[in-house]
């Protein structure tokens, strides 16, 4: 088996959203990295290793990683990899990805029917004499940091909470799509989303963001569910850009969530629904100054 990396101390996870204690296993591997004279990298799976749905999938999870480590060692999470034991996964890492180090958080596991664990890789690396890291739980507000946290105040709509926890904003990147066309009626156009498969959407409601178009942020109140107004019981993701009125589609914009406002409400016309898009615009403002 070839060696195409060069010497490696790997940060070792699934890092589904990138939050405060990913960081700090990441931190650990690249000061770790360095001291030594090595590079620092970081696993994640191409698919879902889990049954719940992702926070981020995993375009996105490699742009966030990408901005705290050196290399990125990606994995299909195919029947052959779940089969592999334990020591051979580390193994794997040791002959083809060059590790000569591993950290990880207290709770991983990883291999075969998840044999492995931290004491499993702290007793293998004293072994094969190779830097090795357990970091212990991050708290916050005298809870673990972890993504089932976050994913659990995401589904309650608390994105303050979740931000706190996360290492950058809870956000959403998509191609935008075509929508309805109601929004531009009534003077409202609005940039349109489809949910991704198995990717976890904050509770349905009305939302204070920030988008990103081509670099530039504007203010802007984000809609994740149905449109009763207008009888459309179809789940999306739609924005009003305040200040906004070029064309995105096919364009790839980011989504920078900051509060959630409100919860979705059937209006008696287009005309009520416009003159509250423009007082959630003015409460939006004020979560994102």
């Amino acid at each position: 088996m070839s060696v195409l990396f060069d010497k490696q101390i790997i940060a070792l996870g699934f890092f589904d959203c990138v939050h405060m204690a990913h960081r700090k296993i990441l931190e650990t591997a690249r000061q770790a990295a360095l001291s030594m004279g090595v590079k620092s990298a970081a696993i994640t799976f191409t698919g879902n290793i889990k049954t719940m749905p992702v926070v981020y999938d995993y375009d996105e999870r490699v742009k966030l990683l990408s901005e705290l480590c050196d290399n990125l060692i990606s994995f299909e999470f195919s029947d052959d990899f779940k089969s592999m034991s334990a020591e051979n996964f580390l193994m794997l890492l040791i002959n083809k990805y060059n590790a000569v180090g591993f950290v990880c958080g207290y709770d991983y596991t990883f291999g075969k029917n998840a044999a492995g664990n931290s004491a499993f890789l702290s007793a293998f690396a004293k072994e094969h004499n190779f830097f090795c890291s357990i970091e212990v739980p991050l708290y916050c507000d005298g809870e673990p940091v972890s993504s089932t946290k976050i994913k659990h105040l995401l589904s309650e709509g608390n994105i303050v909470a979740a931000n706190k926890l996360l290492v950058k904003p809870y956000h959403i990147t998509q191609r935008v799509v075509h929508g309805r066309g109601q929004g531009h009626l009534f003077g409202c156009p609005t940039i349109n989303f489809l949910p991704k498969n198995n990717v976890l959407l904050p509770k349905y409601g009305v939302y204070s963001t920030m988008s990103d178009i081509n670099g530039k942020l504007y203010c802007s109140v984000t809609n994740i569910g149905n449109k009763p107004t207008f009888g459309d019981d179809v789940v999306s993701i739609e924005t009003f850009v305040d200040g906004f009125s070029g064309s995105v589609y096919d364009s790839n914009v980011t989504i920078i969530f900051k509060d959630r406002l409100r919860e979705i409400k059937k209006f008696d016309n287009a005309s009520q629904l416009k003159q509250q898009i423009f007082e959630d615009i003015r409460r939006s403002k004020l979560c994102c100054e």
